[in-house]
């Protein structure tokens, strides 16, 4: 398991990279890891382990609401599928939880740094009661992009938590 882990570190460097330069998470980077992860779950576990990893990479598809609020990009989602296809179920729960917390961790950091907080409210509470009066939701597109982050730096972090939590256990 801490070899698939490393590589879910090492796949989540990639995206890192990859997202900084273009914006996007690749499929060169995500296939070539998914097929790796898909294919130790079948040497390490057999049937079960590939149907285990199956599982874990479709339990991101629970992201869609956020992908469709333009909250998350497809990339996004992509990778957690293929940390799914990595490490299966449950690290890919976690590491998926560890993640959202990273992310919080890390707009916590950016909203102190940009001293931009009160105004980023306003703008949510505003989006909040404009989804309420008009009974559905719309995308959230913030104020003016300069609070949107990388959401790899994210998955990063929540892999990297995940890691260590599994090392010292």
């Amino acid at each position: 398991m801490l070899i698939r882990l490393g590589l879910c570190v090492l796949f989540s460097l990639c995206n890192c990279v990859t997202d900084w330069k273009s914006g996007k998470i690749r499929n060169m980077v995500v296939v070539p890891f998914a097929a790796a992860g898909l294919l130790s779950q079948l040497i390490g576990g057999g049937w079960h382990g590939l149907l285990n990893a199956f599982g874990a990479a479709a339990m991101a598809l629970i992201l869609l609401p956020l992908f469709a609020l333009r909250m998350l990009g497809a990339g996004d989602i992509k990778a957690f599928m293929a940390i799914g296809a990595m490490v299966g179920f449950p690290a890919a729960a976690y590491i998926m939880a560890y993640s959202f917390l990273g992310a919080g961790v890390i707009a916590v950091v950016l909203l102190l740094v940009r001293k931009n907080g009160r105004q980023r409210a306003v703008r949510f509470w505003q989006y909040c009661k404009d989804c309420f009066r008009s009974c559905s939701f719309r995308s959230y597109d913030g104020i003016d992009g300069s609070g949107a982050f990388r959401f790899s730096f994210g998955i990063l972090a929540g892999t990297v938590a995940y890691m260590v939590q599994y090392i010292i256990q």
